[in-house]
């Protein structure tokens, strides 16, 4: 009984309540959805790392997500993004979370900045869900509106037509 009103009190209350100030990411699938005239198809990212700390009413994270994790199903496509994104001279996107540690943790906004190779936008007040788990980690959800000439990335093309600017970015992460 007590465990099941903690986890109550806990799921209702701030992220920083959660009697920790520290946070590793313990997992992630990051998912792009890629949409082309001829077909859409998804990448998958699963090998983001990341860390968050909770002080003086902010909570900052960050993450850092290497592009070589990006998998489509199809290796030519996936060495082409990576051709596209420069991944060689540049092998990591950055992801910096900032948020009031007073949010509710169902629902709550953040700033959220994406830094490819020096090229930033900020995506400011993006909506996120987060759950408390049993066993204190807590589960963070979201889309990243995510618009490639914004962060200075030309949309590969086949044929001359290109992709769609839009590579919306659905994400989970299991903080811990």
């Amino acid at each position: 009984m007590v465990k099941i009103l903690c986890v109550l009190l806990l799921s209702s209350s701030a992220f920083a309540q959660v009697p920790k100030t520290s946070w590793t990411l313990e997992s992630s699938i990051l998912t792009y959805n890629v949409h082309f005239v001829l077909k859409s198809f998804k990448g998958i990212s699963r090998g983001a790392k990341g860390k968050g700390e909770c002080k003086s009413g902010t909570c900052e994270f960050i993450i850092g997500v290497p592009l070589k994790d990006f998998d489509t199903g199809d290796t030519n496509r996936d060495f082409h993004m990576l051709e596209v994104m420069k991944a060689a001279q540049n092998p990591m996107v950055l992801v910096k979370v900032t948020f009031s540690e007073k949010i509710k943790l169902a629902a709550f906004q953040a700033d959220v900045e994406i830094d490819v190779a020096g090229s930033k936008k900020t995506y400011s007040k993006l909506p996120l869900t987060a759950d408390v788990k049993k066993d204190g980690m807590v589960a963070v959800k979201g889309k990243i509106p995510l618009v490639l000439s914004d962060i200075k990335v030309e949309a590969p093309s086949l044929l001359t037509v290109k992709i769609d600017e839009a590579v919306p970015v659905d994400f989970e992460m299991i903080w811990k």
